[in-house]
């Protein structure tokens, strides 16, 4: 395989990034997803996982796994408050999220916030993995467990739940 099979552009999901990222619509608005964060076990959506797991790095923990080298790779970047997803060769996209924090409070519940997800812990977890051979701990992601499958799968009932309510 080239370097070139390797790259992974977001062509697929210009749409979808751009309809979530310029949405007007909040997170307190999307009852049905609301709904869903709160009802949903740990094991319906792995994503609360690495959550969590951001949150202990954030205190100081480490570990030699695909989320630390993920967590390590964020923490290289210049804004803290964005992501920029390479839709092809030439064009990217600019999307402003909170990149360490993926949790939400809403009525005193804290929630996994759906954007953090869809954006950090989905696509710019595989967005490090394949085109980011230059950073350090961008390419140790795949020689380590715990690393994604590398494809786009959204399953998640909130996940969906959360693109319908807010595209709309």
């Amino acid at each position: 395989m080239n370097k070139l099979e390797k790259h992974r552009y977001f062509i697929n999901y210009e749409k979808l990034i751009n309809d979530v990222n310029n949405s007007q619509k909040k997170l307190e608005d999307c009852t049905k997803t609301i709904k869903l964060l709160k009802e949903e076990k740990d094991k319906d959506n792995p994503y609360k996982t690495l959550g969590r797991v951001f949150e202990l790095y954030k205190q100081g923990a480490c570990e030699d796994n695909a989320d630390w080298y993920f967590y390590k790779y964020l923490e290289s970047l210049e804004g803290r408050d964005k992501y920029i997803f390479p839709i092809n060769e030439k064009k990217k996209v600019e999307v402003k999220i909170d990149i360490f924090n993926p949790f939400i409070e809403i009525n005193g519940e804290k929630l996994l916030n759906p954007r953090w997800h869809l954006f950090i812990a989905l696509f710019a977890y595989i967005d490090a993995m394949y085109n980011h051979p230059n950073n350090d701990d961008a390419k140790k992601i795949i020689g380590k467990a715990g690393h994604p499958s590398g494809r786009i799968n959204i399953r998640c009932k909130s996940l969906l739940t959360y693109i319908k309510e807010v595209s709309n």
